[in-house]
């Protein structure tokens, strides 16, 4: 979980039995998709009204802050948390 919260996606392993322990603590968890997709539709929503930057709650959200959003939900789809059609 330190390496997940410094930023880190992934690690190399030695051993086959090593890939479900890394892939489940790399793997978002609910509460980072929810998050992730609140994020990307408000923004998605701002760029609509021709906004660069929105606020959620107290935060604002910007470009950078989107794009980490756009790859924690890529993540959850790869991981099969998370249906490719998410936003229907």
């Amino acid at each position: 979980q330190t390496s997940k919260g410094l930023g880190f996606d992934g690690m190399g392993c030695i051993h086959p039995r090593q890939i479900i322990v890394i892939h489940e603590n790399f793997a978002p968890d609910a509460t980072e998709i929810e998050k992730a997709k609140k994020i990307f539709l408000a923004f998605k929503e701002a760029e609509v009204k021709g906004l660069g930057v929105v606020s959620l709650g107290s935060k604002m959200i910007d470009p950078p802050v989107v794009k980490r959003a756009q790859k924690t939900i890529e993540l959850a789809i790869k991981m099969g948390k998370l249906s490719p059609d998410w936003e229907k």
